[in-house]
């Protein structure tokens, strides 16, 4: 069922429909493709709900059982493995064949109770930030998951967010004070940008070049580093968003930015090799923006008893689609 309500957006789904006209084991019956797996709630130890159907026509299952050994989960993106946090024990990383979760593989001499976990854009590589300024960068989390590198990086103001390469040799910090240090395990923190606390940075896929997207200076800049200093590229201006804390990812070839305002409804696709760009008015709240399995397509929100909503790229230009949410129960894992 397809419902067009403007010209800007597209919002879409069968869930209501499923859940109207057929119960929980009617649906567990029905044989549909997985659209992904959505990360639902921020608090306590998170659940991980597959979305089944197609974008534009899809719905959200019960949460996947876990363990109860596992006292934290997240969820990678692309969705095809998860880095959690296991009772007693070193963090360990869990990969999904489809929906379904394999058995947690622990990492060596990676240390538990990050404060904040980023993935690289597609997932392979991951930075854990511990209290105290200590950052660990994570490798081969597609397969065969190692600690690569150790850091210490301190600043007053705090750190805010942090970005990672896809090949884990480079990570991009911002700083409570706005500032975006570049530092490698070869290299020492260098400052590449100054600007908002508020700004978003990440990766591009299978690149070492950030994007910083400073909707308070209405710029969006590329960041990488050449001679062993930053170099900084601005590639787009007038960016129109109201101003909030900015969240930011990029397409799988890397040729454009999709930015999201945090807790407005506002959204946008900058082209980086041209600066022109398309904006969306968002039908919910921004809460996120996790790249879903097509990688082309994101998680904007996903709140526990609600519906998922997505931003997408694909087909006809920027759509906003969503996912009604199953009225099923979590089951765990003894």
């Amino acid at each position: 069922m397809r419902i067009e309500l403007s010209g800007n957006y597209l919002v879409a789904s069968i869930g209501l429909a499923l859940a109207a006209v057929a119960g929980p084991a009617a649906r567990a019956q029905m044989s549909a493709p997985l659209v992904g797996l959505v990360a639902v709630g921020n608090l306590g130890p998170g659940e991980i709900r597959p979305v089944l159907g197609v974008l534009g026509a899809s719905y959200l299952q019960a949460p996947v059982a876990l363990s109860r050994e596992i006292s934290r989960i997240y969820l990678a993106p692309t969705g095809g493995w998860a880095l959690v946090q296991q009772r007693g024990r070193a963090p360990g990383l869990i990969a999904f064949a489809g929906s379904v979760p394999g058995a947690a593989q622990t990492i060596a001499d990676a240390a538990p109770n990050p404060v904040l976990v980023s993935f690289s854009p597609m997932g392979r590589s991951a930075g854990l930030l511990f209290t105290g300024g200590n950052i660990q960068v994570l490798t081969g989390l597609a397969a065969t998951p190692q600690v690569a590198f150790q850091v210490n990086f301190y600043d007053p103001s705090g750190v805010k967010k942090m970005a990672v390469s896809d090949d884990g040799k480079l990570l991009a910090v911002l700083t409570g004070a706005g500032q975006v240090y570049m530092l490698s395990s070869s290299t020492g923190p260098q400052i590449a940008y100054s600007g908002s606390a508020l700004l978003g940075i990440a990766f591009l896929p299978n690149q070492s070049t950030a994007v910083i997207a400073d909707v308070s200076n209405g710029t969006i800049d590329l960041a990488s580093m050449a001679g062993g200093e930053p170099l900084v590229q601005t590639v787009a201006v007038g960016v129109s968003l109201p101003g909030g804390e900015t969240l930011v990812a990029a397409s799988p070839d890397g040729a454009s930015a999709y930015v999201v305002e945090l807790g407005g409804t506002s959204a946008c696709r900058v082209e980086l090799a041209t600066g022109s760009m398309q904006t969306i008015a968002l039908p919910a709240v921004a809460t996120r923006l996790d790249r879903l399995r097509d990688a082309e397509s994101f998680v904007f929100s996903a709140e526990p008893g609600r519906s998922a909503w997505f931003l997408t790229g694909k087909d006809a230009g920027l759509q906003a689609v969503f996912a009604a949410a199953a009225s099923t129960t979590e089951v765990r894992r003894p």
